[in-house]
């Protein structure tokens, strides 16, 4: 028993030396992996630890785009996957329960055609809305009677060389974020002097209706004015070349004529209530 012992001991055991030196292998594609174990690097060796490593630095990769990516383009797929003109923008069951055509959500979600109290029209993704606005404040001045007011008269007397009319327009700081102007239009009532040619000009300073005179009358913008053959009874003036050569009008405009004839305009203080009215066609 004695020699036996002795020749185990002296003899070495070829599996021990295979496993010290796997082990050293294990540890030094440790190392280089960047985080492996020694319980992973004993079981697969040199070649496992460096595929578990790659396997790592993959996944982590892998996972974070892929799962990003596939989240966004998922919610696109889920868009896709409508019926034309239906979306989904609530992002709950059942799905595509929202129109393009429907004015809370016109051509997208997000994109509603509320305004001025309620909601306007969609038609192929564009609100649209035709604006009624009275005129609250105009007058006239009187080259004859040059220190007088006429805020509070009934009409707005129009002559050549001596008297022109004021319209103060509403302000337009309420329209819809985007909103374009399409049309703009000036509905006047002459009740005598239908026929005479009427210019249109932008006023280009502050005035008050109540306190204007033939004397202290607002400058004009400069250049050529929108001239309109008018008629007897409801006339509408375009606006548009005003508003696109001359941009916004936050003083109004003012009405002149080269007729000897006296036009006379329903103002905002005619009993009829059938004054100046400002409409406008609106998209966005």
């Amino acid at each position: 028993m004695a020699a036996l012992a002795m020749a185990c001991w002296l003899e070495p055991n070829p599996e021990f030396d295979g496993g010290s030196a796997d082990d050293e292998v294990g540890t030094e594609d440790t190392s280089e992996s960047g985080g492996g174990s020694e319980s992973g690097s004993s079981e697969g060796g040199s070649s496992g630890d460096a595929s578990s490593g790659d396997d790592t630095d993959t996944g982590t990769d892998t996972d974070t785009d892929t799962g990003m990516g596939d989240g966004s383009e998922e919610g696109d797929d889920d868009d896709d996957l409508c019926p034309e003109g239906l979306i989904d923008c609530d992002a709950r069951v059942p799905g595509c329960e929202s129109s393009v055509d429907d004015p809370e959500t016109c051509g997208g979600c997000g994109h509603s055609c509320l305004f001025g109290g309620g909601f306007q029209d969609c038609d192929a993704g564009v609100c649209s809305a035709s604006l009624d606005l009275d005129i609250q404040a105009d007058t006239f001045v009187d080259g004859n009677m040059a220190q007088a007011n006429f805020g509070s008269a009934p009409d707005l007397n129009v002559a050549i060389d001596q008297r022109q009319a004021l319209i103060h327009l509403p302000l337009l700081d309420q329209l819809p974020e985007g909103a374009e102007i399409q049309s703009a239009s000036l509905r006047i009532r002459i009740d005598a002097g239908g026929g005479a040619a009427l210019d249109v000009f932008r006023v280009d300073e502050p005035w008050n209706p109540e306190t204007v005179t033939w004397f202290s009358q607002p400058d004009l913008a400069p250049g050529m004015p929108v001239n309109y053959v008018t008629n007897d009874g409801t006339n509408n003036l375009d606006l548009g070349p005003l508003l696109e050569l001359w941009g916004e009008l936050p003083h109004g405009i003012a009405i002149r004529t080269m007729s000897p004839v006296l036009v006379t305009i329903r103002s905002a203080e005619h009993p009829s209530a059938i004054g100046p009215r400002l409409t406008l066609e609106l998209s966005w």
